[in-house]
């Protein structure tokens, strides 16, 4: 299937709808995160997503967030179309603004620099990472004794029915590591 001006045309399209929707919030910046757009919107927050399974992967996290039995953002407006969310925030800062709070300092921390060894926070972030902590517990508990039990049943029907379907070729991989331990001893392969 090669490309056609359609399809290349089509995400400058959804850009432009997407543009004239958030058009009404004046002019806000958008920020790729992770795996989608993502543009503040003063209370409220849009995800954009770039294709179908990102869309995909946007409605089964509001699903989720629906569920849950915590304050949780809530999607306010979709448009399909668009692949446009549009989700009440949490009352208090989020995101990047966090981070100063929590270390004490401006910018963004790397990775390496986040997860180092005796990196310090503040008392604000000793609180928060507690709050964090009690807020997960009740995403954990969100599940009801009934719920876990089917879902994990509905889990092992899946992966059953995964290897029914699709099992994986393990002696396939079996001859192809035995062909590679061979090449590196320096031997003949196949």
């Amino acid at each position: 299937m090669g490309m056609t001006l359609d399809s290349m045309t089509a995400p400058l399209r959804k850009a432009d709808d997407v543009a004239a929707e958030l058009s009404r919030f004046g002019s806000p910046t958008p920020e790729w995160r992770g795996w989608r757009w993502v543009v503040s919107l003063g209370e409220e927050i849009a995800f954009v997503a770039e294709d179908d399974a990102t869309w995909e992967r946007l409605e089964r996290e509001a699903a989720v967030l629906d569920r849950l039995r915590v304050p949780a953002p809530r999607v306010v407006r979709r448009d399909r179309a668009a692949r446009l969310q549009i989700r009440r925030k949490v009352p208090g800062l989020s995101g990047f603004e966090v981070e100063e709070v929590v270390f004490g300092r401006p910018g963004k921390l790397s990775g390496p620099e986040r997860y180092a060894d005796g990196l310090a926070i503040t008392p604000q972030g000793e609180r928060l990472a507690a709050d964090i902590g009690r807020a997960i517990f009740g995403v954990q508990c969100s599940l009801t004794t009934e719920e876990a039990a089917e879902l994990r049943s509905l889990q092992a029907a899946m992966l059953r029915y995964r290897r029914r379907v699709a099992p994986l070729p393990l002696d396939e991989a079996r001859r192809l590591h035995q062909e590679l331990l061979t090449k590196a001893a320096g031997g003949p392969t196949t």
